[in-house]
């Protein structure tokens, strides 16, 4: 029995999320409401609680098909559509961005799809009836596996198995099963041109089922061809990975229980004996396909009954029922393509319990009418045998589900809605009950009952929590995934910005430094132009000074203006004589004046006055300390601790200079930084 406690797909608890938020939802489950209120009030019952658990499925169905015809149910069912398609779609663009993905968007959609159904079954197996809504369509790899293993589960089959391989496997291995290998290799390599279904696994597990069959069975029969035949869609379905090597003995388990329960269950008509049942099954297999014949295709079936009546006078039924007697025996299986067979024993699976359907006769009839045109012209039974031999492996299941639909299909849903649905309780409308003193539907905006608090209740809240969490888990993790792809995405736009911004400093220092080179040849030209000049003055004075160190004093102008006679001297004749001493050191004080006035304005020129001399000096010294400090502390972030000289010596070259190449940098965004801040 598979455990109530089944994981959901995290795209499907989503959509039951986004359904039970909606408008639709709520109208629903108000009309609902209201219709299981009229039930009570119809049956004289106050409280819901009062009912057994049973009463209360049967209130629920009844109120159900009541609103199901209702436009708010339409509604609902339209936004359930929308919803899964939505969600599941959201799911498999996910599957198919991934790299590693290999598969194609419809196998994913399928994949989910199954994976979904399976688990909603599993949880609640009452909805198996729900599967009918798959006939005349081959089921998905695992939703057909999970179909199988629940329609032929046998659990006494399995546990006696596996109680004998505890016990002593050989009691479990025929004393035939070297040939029964060797037979299975065959058997399957008859199909592998198709499927390629030989390998170890494959043929390990087919013969160790059907060497257990013949342990089984040696008291009574002995194993015949069909029997391994039929094996050959139970190895193709069930075992999912024929890459490995070893099958466990839970694996083999699994297989014979389904093998033998479908062995056990088939009909009289597909097993080799002489009985009465025999008998009848095969007479009212012939008579089946007559019929059918007789309906669909009235041409074909008086060409048949011409072609059969030339060999010997018998009725078309009997005639039907032997030449198609091959084909019922092993289900199709080695006539038609191994994906048809599994398409039709779909089918076949489905419809067990439902006996009417007579899966068998209508497929054997639909093959015929496949091959009507190659039969109209058949002479003889055995040209008919020869057309159904060769024109059998050309049917695909597309072929199969167009004339199943046109002819049959109307059929199958009126059996499956007689024997499905027919033993349910009448539905009677509550409203025509209760009686015209009572308002109809009055109960329409009353609140909802009470939750219930029973056992199942409260383990059913735990699981809707825990399945809650996993998909707010599942939430996070995309948006975790969302973030970390933003966050990626603005680091490389940092860094584009970054690096344009490295781009243009780099350009802005090239320039600074051409002005900064224009700017000192400029002040070279003019410092060798004041130099030039202060030479010039230099020259100049020292021309002066030697041109005054050669002039004669000159009379004071109080003794030219005195009263008394000039008398007019002679002229000396010993040399001019010499300057004083006091005129001498006035010239030089006056010169040395004029050369410290010079230099001072020189100077200044060069070096500023000494206000700003004292505020360069600062500045400077702040620099350096800030430079300095900077540089340490790039040394801490990127080695852990400031380097010394030794450090660096026993650096080799190419790390060195990866090393200065990572302390520039980032002593440069250091500087980048503080000048942000500055500004």
């Amino acid at each position: 029995m598979a455990s109530t406690k089944t994981n959901l797909p995290a795209w499907l608890l989503l959509s039951k999320d986004d359904i039970t938020r909606s408008i639709e939802w709520k109208d629903l489950t108000s009309e609902l409401f209201d219709a299981v209120q009229h039930q009570l009030t119809e049956n004289h019952v106050s409280y819901f609680s009062d009912l057994t658990d049973s009463e209360k499925v049967m209130f629920l169905d009844r109120a159900g098909k009541l609103v199901r015809d209702s436009s708010s149910y339409q509604k609902l069912m339209a936004t359930v559509s929308e919803t899964l398609d939505r969600n599941l779609n959201e799911e498999v663009t996910q599957t198919i961005i991934d790299a590693s993905n290999t598969r194609t968007k419809a196998e994913l959609l399928l994949q989910e799809s199954s994976k979904a159904s399976i688990s909603l079954l599993q949880r609640w197996p009452d909805l198996k009836t729900k599967l009918f809504a798959c006939l005349n369509r081959p089921l998905p790899t695992e939703l057909r596996r999970a179909v199988w293993n629940w329609f032929l589960a046998n659990p006494i089959v399995r546990k006696e198995y596996l109680e004998k391989v505890s016990r002593n496997k050989q009691d479990t291995v025929s004393r035939h099963d070297a040939a029964i290998g060797q037979k299975c290799k065959a058997f399957l390599s008859s199909e592998s041109s198709h499927f390629m279904l030989e390998s170890s696994a494959l043929l390990n597990i087919m013969k160790t089922s059907i060497s257990y069959r013949d342990v089984k069975v040696s008291s009574t029969s002995t194993i015949v061809d069909t029997d391994f035949l039929l094996a050959i869609p139970f190895v193709k379905v069930m075992v999912a990975d024929t890459r490995v090597q070893l099958i466990n003995a839970e694996e083999i388990a699994s297989f014979v229980e389904v093998y033998f329960t479908f062995l056990d269950s088939r009909p009289s008509l597909m097993k080799d004996s002489k009985s009465k049942e025999f008998l009848l099954a095969q007479k009212q297999f012939g008579s089946k396909m007559a019929d059918y014949l007789n309906s669909k295709d009235q041409q074909l079936a008086l060409t048949l009954q011409r072609i059969f009546s030339h060999d010997q006078t018998t009725q078309l039924a009997e005639s039907l029922a032997a030449i198609m007697r091959s084909y019922a025996r092993c289900m199709f299986v080695g006539f038609l393509s191994l994906d048809v067979v599994c398409y039709i024993w779909d089918q076949y699976i489905l419809s067990m319990k439902l006996p009417s359907f007579n899966c068998i006769a209508t497929f054997s009839a639909v093959m015929l009418l496949l091959l009507r045109d190659e039969i109209l012209v058949c002479r003889n039974t055995k040209e008919i045998e020869e057309v159904l031999l060769a024109g059998s492996k050309k049917l695909t299941i597309r072929d199969f589900q167009r004339v199943i639909d046109h002819h049959f299909m109307a059929d199958w849903q009126r059996l499956v809605t007689e024997e499905v649905h027919g033993s349910d309780l009448p539905l009677v409308d509550p409203v025509a009950t209760v009686g015209r003193s009572a308002h109809p539907w009055s109960g329409w905006f009353r609140g909802q009952p009470p939750t219930r608090q029973r056992v199942e209740d409260r383990r059913q809240t735990r699981e809707e929590r825990e399945q809650e969490r996993r998909r707010q888990l599942m939430e996070h993790r995309r948006e975790e995934a969302r973030k970390k792809q933003e966050q990626e995405e603005e680091m490389q736009r940092r860094e584009q910005e970054m690096r344009q911004e490295f781009q243009a400093q780099k350009k802005r220092e090239k320039e600074g430094i051409v002005a900064l080179e224009k700017e000192l040849k400029r002040e070279r030209q003019e410092r060798s132009s004041v130099e030039k000049k202060k030479d010039e003055e230099i020259a100049r004075l020292q021309v002066e000074l030697a041109r005054l160190k050669r002039v004669t004093p000159v009379t004071s102008p109080a003794i030219r203006s005195s009263g008394a006679p000039s008398v007019k001297e002679p002229t000396p004749v010993n040399p001019s004589p010499r300057l004083s001493r006091a005129s001498r050191k006035q010239v030089e004080d006056m010169v040395r004046s004029l050369l410290g006035a010079t230099l001072h304005s020189l100077d200044l020129v060069a070096h500023g006055s000494e206000e700003q001399r004292t505020n360069l000096d600062i500045i400077t010294k702040d620099a350096l300390q800030t430079n300095s400090d900077q540089y340490k502390e790039a040394e801490r972030e990127l080695f852990g601790r400031e380097l010394n000289t030794d450090d660096w010596d026993r650096m080799d070259e190419e790390e060195r200079s990866e090393n200065t190449r990572k302390l520039m940098t980032r002593l440069k965004e250091m500087r980048d930084e503080s000048r942000l801040n500055a500004t």
